[in-house]
């Protein structure tokens, strides 16, 4: 009984810290990234600013 309880408190810890880990990962590195990290989104969003919307009609 005790193997299924550790097994079941690992299996959360796993899924636990695989969801958090792009926030937890995050908060570690931004202080040590230089400011090529936002060079490459402005580009990337440049690159899409004529692109079309796709997802259908809106309802607005």
């Amino acid at each position: 009984m005790d193997f299924f309880i550790d097994l079941a408190i690992l299996g959360v810890l796993i899924i636990g810290m695989t969801a958090f880990l792009g926030t937890i990962v995050q908060a570690i590195v931004r202080p040590f990234v230089s400011k090529k990290g936002e060079v490459s989104v402005i580009r990337n969003s440049e690159i899409k600013k004529g692109w079309k919307k796709v997802g259908g009609n809106s309802q607005s």
